[in-house]
């Protein structure tokens, strides 16, 4: 029972990081966390666009788009 709720969870979770707009939200907030010099130099529209290019590099291999992408 334990291995199927952490198995759920694990899916939803990875689905979660392959949902654009999910992802969109989750950077945008943590855009608000970066300190304020950044935000002078990086607009925030740049830097969820830049996260979700990346998105690969910065949570891992399991978060790629269903289709390669």
């Amino acid at each position: 029972m334990a291995h199927q709720l952490v198995q759920r969870s694990v899916t939803h979770a990875q689905s979660a990081l392959r949902d654009d707009e999910f992802m969109r939200k989750v950077f945008g907030a943590t855009y608000d966390c970066l300190p304020k010099p950044v935000h002078r130099f990086v607009a925030e529209q740049a830097f969820i666009e830049f996260c979700l290019e990346q998105r690969q590099r910065l949570l891992g291999p399991a978060t790629t788009r269903p289709g390669g992408g």
